[in-house]
């Protein structure tokens, strides 16, 4: 396969998936929308559980 070849295949592939994606949060955007909420909440709890665990360790550095 030429590079050419290959590129192609990956923007093809790449458009698809966008769209894809796109057909899917206007299809259900509840869904889509929760899953986005979720995702937050956890790098949140992560983010904070992190500076809460870590405490004073975090301030003096």
């Amino acid at each position: 396969m030429s590079a050419e070849a290959t590129s192609a295949g990956y923007l093809t592939l790449i458009r698809a998936v966008l769209y894809r994606e796109a057909l899917l949060f206007i299809r259900y955007p509840a869904n889509a929308i929760g899953g986005i909420v979720v995702a937050l909440f956890f790098f949140v709890v992560v983010f904070y559980g992190g500076q809460l665990l870590a405490g004073q360790a975090l301030d003096d550095s």
